[in-house]
């Protein structure tokens, strides 16, 4: 059965059966890097909709076509560099072409090692589920993944390229370091929070998914406090950040999974498949089975 949930190991696995990527004293693999173009690992024309269990960046160099992460399509427009968080859902349809660059997959884990936590991964990068930067030039960074494909199975030297890597790719993308306010953090705690709930694979307590007050009490505070910061901080409501996240999931799992419309409908916290189809009908103008046989990959 099709989940569109894949870590590090399964893509790996599934990229290039016959490799054995691991190095000899690893048991579990936090780290992968490839060329595009390589025979053996090159990047695949079209994929389904998936989500990893990790962060990928992506250098391309050459080669045309578009990807979509959380719902949003793109031109693929050489050279530039595409980041994604472990939570976006992506796609990729390439031409024929070549396709030239590199890309690695990584854990936090990895990257994290010995740094203080105003230097760590989720503080360094943007809010964002992923961004995308086209460039001038490629020769800012193709050297530090050059690097960084050198010293692939030597952890430590990786990993100092790897953070190379993330500071100059940080220097295109000049969000930096994100200093938040305390309604920021607020705000961002509530939508790690949507993410986290609806992440999980059932739900495992009596938790609302679609109630602002449900999730302001789990942050304790007032339920219209939330919705006032929620209206300062994005401009949307707390009942809209919650119905864009609870669509954007449904969505990825009637197209990147095989799971029954019943079974999503469970999951995402709705009493029953009726309730859940009046509900996305609403939110997509079809049906969730529409939907599907509309835009499912084949």
């Amino acid at each position: 059965m099709r989940t569109g949930n894949y870590a590090l190991q399964d893509y790996i696995r599934e990229l290039n059966p016959e490799n054995d990527f691991l190095p000899a004293t690893t048991g579990v693999r936090q780290l992968a890097v490839f060329r595009r173009d390589d025979h053996e690992t090159r990047c695949v024309q079209q994929t389904p909709l998936h989500r990893r269990g990790f962060y990928k960046v992506s250098l391309i160099t050459g080669g045309t076509g578009t990807f979509t992460i959380d719902g949003h399509t793109f031109p693929i427009q050489p050279p530039m560099i595409v980041v994604s968080r472990p939570d976006a859902v992506m796609q990729w349809a390439l031409t024929d072409e070549q396709q030239t660059g590199f890309y690695t997959l990584f854990a936090a884990d990895f990257y994290d090692v010995g740094l203080l936590p105003l230097y760590r991964l989720e503080k360094i990068l943007p809010e964002t589920n992923f961004f995308y930067q086209t460039m001038d030039t490629a020769d800012n960074l193709l050297p530090a993944f050059q690097q960084l494909y050198q010293h692939r199975h030597q952890p430590e030297l990786a990993r100092h390229c790897l953070r190379l890597l993330m500071a100059g790719i940080l220097e295109l993308c000049p969000q930096g370091v994100i200093n938040l306010s305390r309604r920021e953090n607020i705000v961002r705690d509530f939508q790690w929070l949507i993410k986290q709930k609806l992440a999980a694979p059932k739900p495992t307590d009596q938790f609302d998914l679609l109630s602002v007050k449900a999730y302001a009490a789990w942050l304790h505070i007032d339920e219209n406090y939330l919705s006032i910061l929620c209206r300062e901080v994005t401009g949307k409501s707390a009942t809209a950040m919650i119905r864009e996240k609870v669509a954007a999931e449904a969505v990825f799992l009637l197209l990147g999974t095989d799971a029954a419309i019943g079974e999503i409908a469970l999951r995402l916290g709705f009493y029953d498949v009726a309730h859940f189809s009046n509900w996305f009908r609403k939110a997509m103008q079809q049906s969730p089975s529409a939907y599907r046989a509309q835009f499912r990959y084949k």
